[in-house]
């Protein structure tokens, strides 16, 4: 799914992915772009375990750029389940 293996490795260790093809699957796409109010691609949420959103990125961004977002919001997750100590690693 992710080119760059550091992406990749991050990615996998820390998330659980999902693709949603805007084309390939429309019907999918259709449903949560409505309930994340997904209008762009790429749009990559970081959602919580209740499927809440907790962080948004629209768009490309350079790998370090990205993975760094990425990181912000697993900590904006971790803050919310008061994880003070994982949010602030």
């Amino acid at each position: 799914m992710y080119s760059d293996p550091r992406v990749a490795r991050f990615i996998s260790g820390q998330l659980e992915p999902v693709r949603i093809h805007v084309r390939e699957q429309k019907d999918e796409y259709q449903r949560l772009s409505e309930r994340y109010n997904a209008q762009w691609t790429p749009t990559i949420l970081v959602l919580d375990s209740d499927g809440e959103e907790r962080h948004r990125i629209e768009g490309f961004l350079p790998v370090d750029d990205f993975l760094s977002q990425i990181a912000l919001g697993l900590a904006k997750s971790a803050f919310q389940r008061k994880d003070y100590a994982d949010a602030e690693r």
